[in-house]
């Protein structure tokens, strides 16, 4: 899932600051999921996916 936030994030130019920013979430999450040290709660990938612009299936989509 880390590898499908990161893509997204890259595609609409947003650091990990900023996407921590609009989520609501701290910069660390954002990097811990990217890295795949932890996987985000069902309401966490809800705010990453809002502030991304995407559905949370993107985020979720084959992800293990």
């Amino acid at each position: 899932m880390g590898v499908l936030v990161k893509t997204v994030r890259v595609q609409k130019a947003l650091s990990q600051e900023d996407l921590a920013r609009l989520a609501g979430v701290r910069a660390a999450t954002i990097s811990d999921i990217e890295h795949g040290k932890t996987q985000p709660r069902p309401s966490t990938i809800r705010a990453l996916a809002s502030a991304l612009g995407v559905p949370p299936e993107r985020l979720t989509v084959g992800a293990a």
